[in-house]
């Protein structure tokens, strides 16, 4: 049976664990719609936001999204294939972005060093404000 203070850090800690440690054990890789509102933004937000800061650019004539070189050789995100059948016989061949746990990580660093935190995070500084009072 755990006495009063155990029970009290285990509580305190379920408070304090943050959404980046959420990231770290999580191993499969995510779209950019999968975790943009975990920071309140949209999808076009957060790729606006990845493009300011050369992380990805637009493929003129198609309009999706390709990170940039580096990232994908130092393991920040994955490209896969993927095929549309258009009907008719035809098919149209585009690529998705997978951020991997290391990509997901390097965003939510850069994010906060800009002061823009997960709103998970948020609430649950305000929890533990609340709490300590």
């Amino acid at each position: 049976m755990k006495n009063a203070s155990e029970t009290m850090n285990a509580s305190v800690d379920a408070k304090t664990t943050t959404y980046r440690d959420s990231i770290q054990n999580s191993y499969i890789p995510k779209r950019v719609a999968d975790f943009c509102r975990d920071y309140g933004w949209s999808v076009r937000t957060m790729n606006k936001w990845l493009h300011d800061h050369g992380m990805q650019f637009k493929r003129a004539n198609q309009g999706s999204w390709i990170p940039a070189s580096d990232l994908e050789s130092l393991g920040y995100v994955i490209m896969k294939s993927c095929e549309a059948y258009l009907g008719g016989g035809y098919v149209d061949l585009y690529c998705k972005n997978y951020w991997t746990t290391k990509g997901r990580l390097m965003i939510h660093d850069k994010l906060a060093a800009e002061g823009v935190f997960p709103i998970v995070d948020k609430e649950k500084g305000d929890a533990l404000c609340e709490s300590m009072w």
